[in-house]
């Protein structure tokens, strides 16, 4: 799933829980404020003058390094039987 402007912070929060440091990153650490479930990113990021694409573009790069990362205990974290295609 790529991330877009119009979602909702809190509900890319919750299901990618792994870019709240991005988030922080970019000054917009409250996560659990009020608004995050009904603002936007758009809206977030203007809220806090952060260039929109550019938070949208470190939010989709940090989601495609955690899917190209190996598998804890695969073949490349030096565990038996690597990827299976599963």
């Amino acid at each position: 799933m790529r991330i877009t402007r119009e979602m909702i912070i809190g509900e890319v929060v919750s299901r990618h829980p792994e870019v709240a440091e991005i988030f922080s990153r970019y000054g917009m650490g409250c996560l659990r404020c009020l608004g995050v479930s009904e603002e936007t990113l758009e809206a977030g990021a203007r809220r806090h003058d952060i260039d929109v694409e550019q938070l949208i573009e470190a939010l989709n790069q940090a989601l495609g390094r955690e899917r190209n990362a190996p598998p804890e205990g695969g073949a490349a974290a030096g565990g038996v039987g690597g990827d299976r295609g599963l």
